[in-house]
């Protein structure tokens, strides 16, 4: 009896470390499967998004310095490259919509991409305004140019006029009143010319610094020359002078016009760049959001392949745990009864063993078959059969009563 309840605690015992190995073998092989299928996933689906979305920043970044470049710079290699930057923009959203549309998973990129969509072309068209702004910007710096050069040279003449008079005057030895008018000419004049020139610097340092203040202090520039004019033209009688002051004139006020048109742009622009910094942020909030998703959704997937490998670990840890203790259970159950055995005949051997100690071993079950037997025999045998028997084996040896007699006496259980 007792042989088989060892036996079917080894069997339990090797039958746990069984089920817990296949236990963990099918959560190994179903996390795999999952991993695999996560895997996938991310190769085919969120590792291009994630690609497609980074290039989008990319471009997106490269666009504004391209534009705000070129609206600074009226430089047209920042206008192709803001072009083509849009073109790449209209690119990347259009394969983001393939890919929303083959996978409705991505919930936050199909629910982002109208409003992408609405800004990039907004975008467009904000590229459009600004290349037509700073077309108007240069036409006017270059009419501002003529026209300051113009007044100018038109100035220049009246001024070369005023000498050759004044000079005819002192050959002629004119009067006092004569010199004092035309020195007030050509002093008037001069400060036309001085005017045309700092409006002039004013200008393109204002167009350089892209400040408007500055700007301003050249259109400043034009009432000052517009009374100089009407002062000499109130003291002015020659034709040719007459014709000369209103070219003057007209020189101004196609200066002013240009002053004026430049203002204008570059407070236009002013509003475009804030709406395009506007659109872009728009853009670029919508563009991280969807990121951030992908790469939650990556270390959802990174994450579930660390808790396998935890799984997996502490499976074996487990396993190997149970297979100790049922290793030491099985090595007590078989070396426990062959050390009660040893010690059992060491004590008959030394007679040191009572019948009643006897009995219970007996009773206890830890001598078994051929032993358990034996000691029956031994303990309900007449002694003197065990002498004639013990005699027949050792012929030679003394009586079995006289060698035993001390240890079977206490042996009988009568």
């Amino acid at each position: 009896m007792k042989n088989m309840r060892s036996g079917f605690a080894v069997v339990l015992g090797f039958g746990m470390v069984i089920l817990i190995i296949c236990v963990l073998a099918g959560i190994s092989v179903f996390n795999m499967n999952v991993i695999i299928e996560d895997a996938t996933r991310v190769s085919e689906e969120y590792t291009p998004v994630a690609m497609i979305i980074s290039d989008l920043v990319d471009s997106t970044f490269l666009s504004i310095g391209a534009w705000e470049s070129y609206a600074f710079s009226r430089d047209p290699v920042f206008l192709e490259k803001g072009k083509r930057l849009l073109v790449e923009i209209d690119k990347y959203l259009t394969e983001a919509k393939v890919y929303g549309e083959k996978f409705p998973n991505f919930v936050l990129l199909n629910k982002s991409l109208p409003e992408c969509m609405a800004q990039v072309k907004k975008l467009r068209e904000l590229a459009l305004e600004t290349e037509k702004g700073v077309n108007l910007q240069n036409e006017f710096a270059t009419n501002q140019s003529v026209a300051c050069g113009e007044l100018i040279r038109q100035a220049n003449d009246y001024l070369c006029s005023q000498h050759e008079t004044m000079i005819e005057e002192f050959s002629e030895s004119a009067s006092f009143w004569h010199f004092s008018n035309r020195l007030q000419k050509i002093t008037q004049i001069t400060e036309i010319i001085a005017l045309a020139h700092e409006g002039r610097v004013k200008f393109w340092n204002a167009l350089s610094a892209q400040d408007t203040y500055i700007l301003e202090e050249a259109l400043e520039l034009i009432p000052k020359i517009t009374a100089l004019l009407d002062a000499l033209q109130k003291g002015t009688r020659l034709e040719v002078n007459l014709r000369q002051i209103e070219a003057v004139r007209e020189a101004t006020q196609g200066y002013k016009n240009s002053i004026e048109g430049s203002l204008a742009v570059w407070t236009r622009l002013a509003e475009i760049h804030s709406q395009r910094t506007q659109a872009n942020e728009i853009l670029l909030e919508l563009a991280s959001g969807v990121s951030d998703s992908v790469k939650a959704e990556n270390d959802r997937i990174v994450q579930g392949a660390r808790t396998t490998r935890y799984v997996l670990v502490s499976g074996l840890i487990l396993v190997v745990i149970i297979s100790v203790l049922v290793t030491l259970f099985l090595t007590n159950s078989v070396t426990r009864p062959v050390d009660k055995r040893v010690r059992f005949a060491q004590t008959i051997a030394a007679g040191n063993l009572s019948a009643e100690e006897l009995s219970v071993l007996l009773d206890s079950g830890d001598l078994q078959g051929p032993a358990e037997r034996d000691m029956e025999e031994m303990i309900t045998a007449d002694p003197s059969e065990l002498d004639c028997t013990i005699n027949a084996q050792e012929p030679n040896s003394q009586s079995c009563t006289d060698r035993y007699a001390p240890n079977l006496s206490h042996l009988s259980l009568t």
